[in-house]
């Protein structure tokens, strides 16, 4: 069974990967906070295989907050309690010979059930953390991890995207460690539609993360969202 995303392809900086996709999910009211990065510390962080993908010789790192809606296996539907959470990662842009793609800091999601599914059959560090959205306000409160979020913002114009908005949302696999092996998830989707995004108020306490970003350097946008296919974990 095909599906209409892989008729569009053009936007990929590679092909499509080999044999069929295995999951379907919707990345929607998407939040990209981008900030440039202290290469020294954000480096210490890599697993050994992957090297920092550099956007004209700058380390990047960035905040994403969205609705992850209707995540399912191929061949099932979509179960409301497991398929439908808000999502938060922080991830940092990598390469492995020469694929470039994302590396996750870490990974909260909203739903307790969907979380310990997530992270026993895909391996990803998907950790519990309580979040809260409504029209024009986001929020995270992870005690746990001492991990706090608040964003007050308004979306605006539809953009062109520039080079840089396509380096840094661009990407179509995520690297992370399975044990003790480096491994890969290739995905597809449609070129992110992007958007302005007016922040009137931001209360960000992740205190590792205030210690990678370089101050002043903030990017934002905003996304409606995309329909993503997944393939099956490869192992490097």
């Amino acid at each position: 069974m095909s599906h209409p995303l892989l008729n569009a392809t053009v936007h990929r900086p590679y092909p499509l990967p080999g044999g069929p996709w295995i999951y379907y999910q919707e990345w929607n009211r998407v939040i990209f906070l981008h900030w440039q990065a202290d290469a020294a510390k954000l480096s210490a962080l890599l697993p050994p295989g992957l090297e920092p993908d550099l956007l004209e010789g700058l380390h990047w790192v960035s905040y994403v907050f969205f609705d992850m809606q209707r995540i399912r296996p191929r061949f099932a539907p979509a179960l409301a309690p497991v398929s439908d959470f808000y999502e938060a990662n922080v991830r940092t842009y990598v390469t492995r010979d020469g694929r470039p793609g994302v590396y996750f800091l870490s990974m909260e999601g909203s739903g307790k059930l969907a979380v310990t599914l997530a992270r026993a059959i895909s391996g990803l560090p998907y950790t519990y953390a309580p979040m809260q959205r409504r029209p024009g306000f986001v929020s995270l409160d992870n005690a746990t991890a001492r991990h706090h979020f608040d964003l007050t913002y308004q979306t605006g114009n539809i953009l062109t995207s520039t080079p840089a908005d396509q380096w840094l949302t661009e990407r179509y696999c995520l690297y992370y460690e399975h044990g003790k092996r480096l491994a890969r998830y290739d995905i597809h989707h449609q070129a992110w539609p992007l958007q302005s995004l007016e922040i009137t108020d931001m209360h960000q306490q992740y205190g590792w993360l205030h210690e990678l970003i370089l101050p002043g350097t903030l990017q934002v946008r905003y996304s409606p969202g995309v329909q993503v296919l997944a393939w099956r974990r490869q192992y490097l």
